[in-house]
């Protein structure tokens, strides 16, 4: 869960952020939750995206399981290590 989201490698998990960028040749396997999306030609995206006013709100939603929070939470925490960045040999 993030402001600005730069995914750059392997991602398998739910991503969360108002800007959030797949930048070439990233692999996305999750549902994206954001205001703003850019998929660069040469990224792999399976899932759903969802567009929202306040993504990062929706975490916080009555009802909302803890699993679910922590999921969003780690997934989000992962796309900002530097660890990511280099993307996996297919």
């Amino acid at each position: 869960m993030a402001e600005d989201i730069v995914v750059r490698g392997h991602l398998v998990g739910s991503i969360r952020g108002l800007r959030i960028t797949l930048q070439a040749p990233s692999h996305v396997e999750g549902d994206i939750f954001h205001q703003s999306l850019a998929i660069e030609q040469g990224a792999y995206f399976e899932g759903k995206s969802r567009r929202s006013d306040d993504p990062l709100a929706e975490v916080k939603a009555p009802g909302a399981t803890s699993s679910e929070l922590a999921r969003s939470v780690e997934s989000s925490s992962s796309v900002n290590s530097p660890s990511i960045l280099p993307p996996v040999a297919a």
